[in-house]
């Protein structure tokens, strides 16, 4: 079964942090196994702002939780409107990091996986 981002949808629709991180994330996480228990880490998500709040995902047991992690191996916050801009493409994770507008402390490399789990598929 396809799992398709919400983001591609034709309808014109904004989807919140919430539906992403409470709906589509589990799907993927999902259907993407071995992603997930590859980059063995528990990523803890603050997202301020309107439909924003904070996520623990934990990928070695594919969960997604509403809340925050004590210890967590990668942490990331930014605005509602930089986490979009984040998932459209349209802002670099680390320009926005230099600039301040996003504040990572973790593994770069988790970073990059999470980015690839959460974004769209450029084959559509």
């Amino acid at each position: 079964m396809a799992i398709h981002h919400p983001s591609m949808s034709k309808q014109v629709e904004k989807y919140t942090a919430t539906q992403i991180f409470e709906e589509f994330l589990p799907k993927v996480l999902e259907a993407q196994k071995d992603i997930a228990k590859q980059l063995n880490a528990v990523c803890v998500f603050k997202v301020d702002g309107k439909d924003g709040g904070t996520w623990t995902v934990d990928l070695p047991k594919q969960k997604v939780n509403h809340g925050d992690h004590d210890h967590p191996d990668m942490r990331l916050e930014l605005s509602a409107d930089d986490f979009d801009a984040l998932l459209a493409g349209k802002l670099d994770a680390a320009e926005a990091v230099k600039a301040k507008r996003l504040f990572f402390t973790g593994r770069p490399q988790l970073l990059v996986g999470m980015a690839a789990l959460l974004r769209p598929a450029d084959n559509n």
